[in-house]
């Protein structure tokens, strides 16, 4: 008797092990796929206006956009953000939501989109993950660039004018 309540108790000990198994694997492809996003590259994006930034960008050899996703899926988060910010306020400055000054602050160009609660919600989180990782040498973690990255379908739609969901 002891023996087969031993086996069964083995039977549903493994059982119960493949399904935890099968669960986690289920939950980690699940999440590495809805947070991976493609956006078509703005090639129409001015790219020698980061000179007009208030920080230094390395100007990459595409698109800063595709840069940032590079740099996202590689694990690189500071330079992930770095590079999506100033894709960011080139794609506001391209559509006359901001004008990019040098001597600009962050909080100016907040300033100018406060016509625009929503856009400026979003620009709010980037901005206070870009300046953790630029002025305070602080790594962002992967949940908060996902956050940052998880508003760039509605950024686009907001900036360049189309219908809202």
């Amino acid at each position: 008797m002891v023996n087969v309540i031993l086996v069964v108790f083995a039977i549903v000990l493994i059982v119960g092990l493949i399904a935890l198994a099968i669960y986690v694997l289920s939950r980690m492809s699940g999440k590495a796929t809805k947070k991976k996003q493609n956006f078509v590259a703005d090639t129409d994006l001015d790219v020698s206006r980061v000179e007009e930034l208030p920080f230094n960008v390395v100007r990459p050899q595409g698109d800063l956009l595709s840069a940032a996703q590079a740099a996202r899926d590689a694990g690189r988060f500071k330079e992930a953000i770095i590079l999506l910010f100033a894709y960011l306020l080139l794609k506001l400055e391209k559509h006359s939501w901001i004008a990019l000054a040098r001597g600009k602050t962050n909080r100016g160009y907040l300033r100018e989109l406060r016509r625009n609660r929503d856009l400026r919600g979003m620009m709010e989180g980037v901005v206070v993950t870009f300046e953790d990782a630029f002025f305070g040498a602080l790594d962002p973690t992967r949940d908060e660039i996902d956050r940052c990255w998880d508003d760039l379908e509605r950024f686009h739609r907001i900036v360049e004018g189309g219908p809202l969901p």
